[in-house]
C-alpha cells in the first residue's frame, strides 16, 4: 500500500451475546505502514489493531459508528459497521479521507467477504489473521484516491479544479 488517507481495515467476528468471548477477532486485517519506518511498524499494527477492536467491541450489532482518536498527534476516524450476523467491518482513516467514500468502503469489503469467504469458516474463528482474504488490500490499495474509486468525489475534484 502506498501512503494516504487510509490507514487501517479489518474484517472481524465479534458475538456480543457470547459471555466466553472477552473481545473482537480480526479475522483478516490490513495495516497500512509505508509512511511508518520500518522499525516502528509493528508498533504500529499493535496501536491499529488495538484501535479496530475496541470500536468493534463498543459497536452494537445493526449499528454504524464513526469514532475519532488520535494517532501520533493527528485526528483520524475509525468507520464501524457491525452486522446483525456477527460480522463487523472497520476502516481507519486520516481526518481528511471523505466519510461518505469511507462508509461505502467499509459497506464493500463486507459485501465482498460474504460473497467470497464461506460463512462455516469465519464463523467461530480461534484466532486473528485466520482467514486468507486478498481483496481486502486490493481494496484498500483501489480506495487509496477517493477521487479515482469513487464518481461523485471524481466530479467533486473536477468541479474544484475548473
Amino acid at each position: 500500500l502506498r501512503g494516504g488517507g487510509l490507514l487501517s481495515a479489518s474484517v472481524s467476528r465479534w458475538q456480543h451475546d457470547d459471555p466466553t468471548r472477552t473481545e473482537p477477532i480480526h479475522l483478516v486485517q490490513v495495516v497500512n505502514t509505508t509512511t511508518v519506518s520500518w522499525i516502528g511498524r509493528s508498533s504500529v499494527r499493535e496501536i491499529m489493531s488495538l484501535v479496530m477492536r475496541t470500536c468493534v467491541a463498543n459497536t452494537r450489532p445493526g449499528d454504524f459508528a464513526r469514532l475519532e482518536h488520535a494517532l501520533h498527534g493527528k485526528k483520524c476516524y475509525c468507520y464501524v459497521i457491525s452486522k446483525q450476523n456477527g460480522l463487523a467491518g472497520t476502516l481507519v482513516t486520516d481526518e481528511a479521507y471523505p466519510q461518505r467514500v469511507a462508509i461505502n468502503l467499509v459497506d464493500k469489503i463486507l459485501d465482498e467477504f460474504e460473497a467470497k469467504v464461506d460463512e462455516f469458516s469465519w464463523s467461530d474463528p480461534e484466532t486473528d489473521d485466520a482467514i486468507v482474504f486478498p481483496a481486502l488490500e486490493s481494496l484498500l490499495e483501489e480506495f487509496q484516491d477517493p477521487a479515482a474509486a469513487d464518481a461523485v468525489e471524481s466530479l467533486k475534484q473536477d468541479i474544484e479544479e475548473s
